[in-house]
């Protein structure tokens, strides 16, 4: 007579930690992509809020033929931190009017609440010149 063993169903603890294992790899490499692409998302929110500036201070300029010291484009409603914030409050907005009669402006978006280590502050002047506080190139930066 012959016993025969029943096995139950379910999985092995060899099954379990191929599959874990398997998903430890797809995490590595998906975690650091997804926090690159959320940057990049951020940075283009500075890039277009310092565009939205300087074509508010064109603007001014042609009113009153000068620029203002005033962040012009104001605090989005959505925004809960004090100061002139970007409209998801992942930048906060500087300008600076310089020069004889204040024919020169200079814009900064600095990041509020994050540090991007990469580009940093984002800055836009009268001529158009773009720059950036970080470790990379501006090319890079302002998405060339």
């Amino acid at each position: 007579m012959m016993l025969s063993i029943k096995r139950s169903p379910g999985f092995t603890l060899i099954e379990l930690m191929i599959t874990v294992a398997i998903l430890a790899i797809i995490a590595a490499i998906a975690i650091p992509n997804y926090s690159k692409y959320s940057m990049r998302g951020k940075r283009a929110e500075g890039r277009a809020a310092l565009l939205n500036e300087a074509a508010l201070q064109e603007r001014n300029y042609s009113n009153n033929r000068q620029y203002t010291s005033t962040v012009l484009s104001g605090d989005p409603p959505t925004c809960t931190v004090a100061g002139t914030q970007s409209e998801s409050c992942n930048y906060t907005l500087s300008v600076v009017a310089s020069g004889t009669g204040n024919q020169d402006f200079d814009a900064t978006a600095t990041p509020s609440g994050w540090t991007d280590d990469e580009c940093g502050a984002l800055g836009l002047d009268e001529t158009g010149t773009k720059t950036e506080g970080g470790t990379s190139d501006v090319a890079y930066c302002w998405g060339k």
